[in-house]
């Protein structure tokens, strides 16, 4: 069961680590997310300030606290939520010691109002993924399209 609140007004009163800024938007914007809707938002990785320049840049204006280098386990034990970046292994001890454990993919599927088509499979999703979204569109059905 999510501990996320039915619309994200009510993310404001949480207390959010997220697991892995990253260089490729994952982590980026879900701090961006939890940091627009109010919610106290650590970011943790193991990579450098150095490394992270971009992403770092990429969130300036916004209230984030960042814990860089390193781990500490109480951005994990003391944290409402953890979003966990997709490169983080599920064993991990910090995940462990999480009260609750999201991905963006699961915050982005909660608060999404649109319809949503998924593709998935070992091979032709992107194919799969064009085909259908420009079906959409020759039918004049405003569609997205989005993927790795």
């Amino acid at each position: 069961m999510s501990i996320l609140p039915a619309s994200p007004a009510g993310l404001a009163r949480m207390k959010v680590t997220i697991m892995g800024l990253g260089l490729h938007g994952g982590g980026l914007e879900s701090a961006r997310f939890f940091a627009e809707h109010g919610a106290a938002v650590t970011v943790t990785d193991l990579r450098d300030e150095s490394l992270l320049r971009p992403s770092i840049d990429a969130l300036s204006g916004f209230p984030i606290r960042y814990v860089l280098g390193r781990h500490e386990i109480s951005d994990f034990n003391t944290a409402d939520l953890v979003i966990k970046n997709p490169a983080v292994r599920a064993s991990s001890p910090f995940l462990a010691a999480a009260k609750a454990v999201e991905t963006d993919i699961s915050v982005f599927l909660r608060y999404s109002r649109s319809p949503l088509v998924a593709i998935t499979g070992s091979k032709g999703k992107s194919s799969t993924a064009s085909a259908i979204h420009f079906g959409f569109k020759a039918s004049g059905i405003d569609s997205l399209l989005g993927g790795n």
